[in-house]
Order: C-alpha cells, then sequence, then structure tokens
C-alpha cells in the first residue's frame, strides 16, 4: 500500500453553501462536519464553500475558502480547463463534491478535469437526486455526466444508493453508503420529563420550507393539528423557512389552528439542540427522505419520533423502537400516532432513551469519516491508466 494509504490525504472539498446559511440544508451541514471530522483525524482538506461576505466565518480544522457563486453552466467548460492547464490540481489527491443546487456546475467542471487528465482522484457525494434547480432533462444529463465519471459516489442510505444507481445508471458497486452523523452538541436531556401536567406538549418540526412536492409534508402536519388538539392541547413549532412559509401560514389560519403554530422561521445549527430539548416529540411527515439528519439529531437529543415510511427513514428510525412510522400523506394516521403517544408517557421516554443510543452507536461524525476514507483509500488503488469512465469496474 502506497503513501497515500498509510498517511494524511490531501482533499479539495467543495460544500456549497455555509451550514449557517438561512437556505441551506442537511446536505451542506454534512459537507461541513464531514470535512471536520476528515481535518481531525489528520487529513488535510481545502473547503470551498459558497456564502456572501456577512456569512463568512474563519475555522480552526483547515483551510478555508469562500465564493460568492459557483462557476455558470456556460463557464463551467472552461473554467475547468484553465485549471487543467495551470496544473493547480496536483495539490490534491482527491476533489470531492457535494452535489447540489449550487455545486451542480462545480461538479460538472470537475467531472470534465478527471476526463482529461489523470488525478486528482475524483468523488461526489448526491443528497437528493433529481433534487436541483434545473429543468429536470438538463439536471439528469450533468449529474449522469458527473456520476459517470466520478471514481466513487458517496450518498446516506442503501435507499439513496438505489435510487441513485437506478435514476444515473451506475453500478451500485460504485456507490457507498456513509450515512450521517450528529454533533456532540446534540444530547439527551431530561428536562421535559418533569414538565408540568398543565404544560401544552410541544411538537416540533425542522425542515425547509420549499419543494414543487411539498417534500417535507408540512400541509400534512398541519392538516392532523386538528385532530390532534380534540384530544391534547399541543403546540406545533415549525422552525425552517422557504418560499412556501406564507403558504403555510395561510393553510393553518384557513384549518384554524393558528394559534397553536409557531413559525420560528430560521434558526442557526449550533441553536438547534435548545429547541430539540425543549420539545417532547419531533414530528418529521416527509413524503421523500434520502436520509433526514433532523431525526438523527433529535434522537440524539432524547426525543421519541413520529415519521413516515418514506424513503430512507425505516433505516433511521426504527419503527416501534425510537419512534412510530406511518404512511406518507396520511394526516388521520398522523395524529393517531401522536395522539397515541402522547397519551404514553413511558412509552415516549423509553422511545427516546432508545433512540439516543442508537445515535450514539450509530450516527457519528468520527464513523462517516472513517467511511469516507475508506472510499477513498479505494479509489486511490484504481490504476491510474484505467481513467475514470468505468471500464476498470
Amino acid at each position: 500500500m502506497g503513501r497515500h494509504m498509510t498517511g494524511r490525504l490531501r482533499v479539495l472539498m467543495l460544500g456549497g453553501l455555509v451550514p449557517w446559511h438561512p437556505k441551506a440544508g442537511g446536505g451542506q451541514i454534512i459537507a461541513y462536519e464531514i470535512s471536520e471530522a476528515l481535518a481531525r483525524a489528520g487529513h488535510l482538506i481545502h473547503y470551498v464553500a459558497i456564502a456572501p461576505e456577512e456569512y463568512q466565518r474563519a475555522v480552526d480544522w483547515g483551510d478555508i475558502t469562500y465564493v460568492t457563486s459557483s462557476p455558470s453552466l456556460l463557464a463551467s467548460i472552461p473554467w475547468a480547463l484553465q485549471s487543467v492547464r495551470r496544473g493547480h490540481l496536483d495539490a490534491y489527491d482527491i476533489v470531492h463534491v457535494h452535489c447540489g443546487n449550487e455545486t451542480v456546475n462545480y461538479c460538472l467542471a470537475y467531472a470534465i478535469t478527471r476526463r482529461i487528465t489523470r488525478k486528482p482522484r475524483f468523488t461526489i457525494s448526491i443528497y437528493a437526486p433529481r433534487a436541483y434547480a434545473f429543468p429536470r432533462s438538463v439536471g439528469e444529463v450533468i449529474t449522469a455526466f458527473c456520476c459517470h465519471s466520478a471514481d466513487l459516489i458517496f450518498c446516506l442510505s442503501e435507499f439513496s444508493k438505489r435510487d441513485i444507481s437506478r435514476a444515473y445508471r451506475v453500478p451500485t458497486s460504485r456507490v457507498v453508503v456513509t450515512y450521517a452523523g450528529v454533533d456532540s452538541a446534540f444530547t439527551a436531556n431530561t428536562s421535559r420529563r418533569d414538565r408540568n401536567e398543565d404544560d401544552p406538549y410541544t411538537l416540533l418540526f425542522c425542515g425547509r420550507l420549499n419543494g414543487a412536492h411539498e417534500q417535507k409534508g408540512v400541509d400534512v402536519l398541519l392538516k392532523s393539528l386538528s385532530l390532534i388538539l380534540g384530544h391534547h392541547e399541543v403546540v406545533l413549532k415549525v422552525i425552517g423557512t422557504g418560499p412556501r412559509l406564507r403558504q403555510y401560514r395561510a393553510l393553518a389560519e384557513r384549518l384554524g389552528v393558528s394559534e397553536k403554530v409557531r413559525f420560528l422561521g430560521f434558526v442557526e445549527h449550533e441553536e438547534m439542540p435548545r429547541h430539540y430539548q425543549d420539545a417532547d416529540l419531533f414530528v418529521l411527515p416527509s413524503r421523500r427522505e434520502s436520509f433526514g439528519l433532523v431525526l438523527a439529531e433529535a434522537m440524539a437529543c432524547g426525543l421519541p419520533v413520529v415519521a413516515t415510511t418514506a424513503g430512507a427513514i425505516p433505516q433511521i428510525v426504527e419503527d416501534g423502537v425510537a419512534g412510530v412510522l406511518v404512511p406518507p400523506d396520511d394526516p388521520e394516521a398522523l395524529a393517531s400516532a401522536i395522539n397515541s403517544l402522547l397519551s404514553d408517557r413511558p412509552r415516549m421516554q423509553a422511545m427516546g432513551t432508545a433512540g439516543a443510543q442508537r445515535a450514539r452507536e450509530c450516527f457519528t461524525w468520527d464513523k462517516v469519516a472513517e467511511r469516507v476514507v475508506r472510499g477513498y483509500q479505494r479509489v486511490m488503488e484504481i490504476p491510474w491508466s484505467t481513467g475514470a469512465t468505468g471500464k476498470h469496474r
């Protein structure tokens, strides 16, 4: 095994928006946390983030470069050729692009460089297949090209692995599941177990309020609220912002539940543990989910969970152990599950304890970084002469 197998790897990491940007989501948090964990493990990380000046911060774990935007689609090809000609990529063993709305053109540029030069190795992470801010045909073509140009593809779950393989026609052997982790600040807290009997229960939702197909199911959650209020006094806190915020406020008004809903807007990631610890139950009625980082965070904080069976959620939340899973798009089933748990506090406590244990055992950033490094090591063993077109696999 060569030098790179036993020594430090030099990684150029492109992570998109900084995780403390209001428009950032789970993918950007994951990119940042993986980078920090790799740096803690001794690897040399140059992290490129997209942020206007007001969102730029220093980090103490590696080099960080801020840009205000990625190259446009038309500019990405000459940008890639210029990078090759200047030879600046020789400084890295691995280029790792976390593919998303803001970085898909970076992904295209480095896919082109991998096609025309032998190094560095090129890996990508895909968090939400087909969920890009392009006309679908353009986004599909770019992402498929990047998948076939990459030496390895990282994803968050077995569900995503199958989805990526099917959507972009790549063999599953080229897709590695890393899962995601939870920061150590997200820990179980027992203060809510001693709540006053007269206090309303606090339900918590966290997610971006966007998506053409209302992916997170906030509309379903609001529709279920009137069915819950007939049995329990509750307050629903909705953390997140996006273009659908006004629509959800209006829906709450029409359903007559607006007085029981608190739209808290954007909350910085480091402030989230307090919100988890102040809640009684975490609810995520997603219609589609590649992982659900907020589920792992809620579990780590000792919160029982009510979620759906959509996507990767059953791989994160064991039904009947750390929470209750119901079919998506079913307000009645969602309300029934929530009412059942709120009526059985010992069961809620047991589920919170079980979820916290599972989060500690399965979802840590150090373990995620170890899986990523194993993927890098696998990539480094590919003979240069075979290129990155898949012929060697």
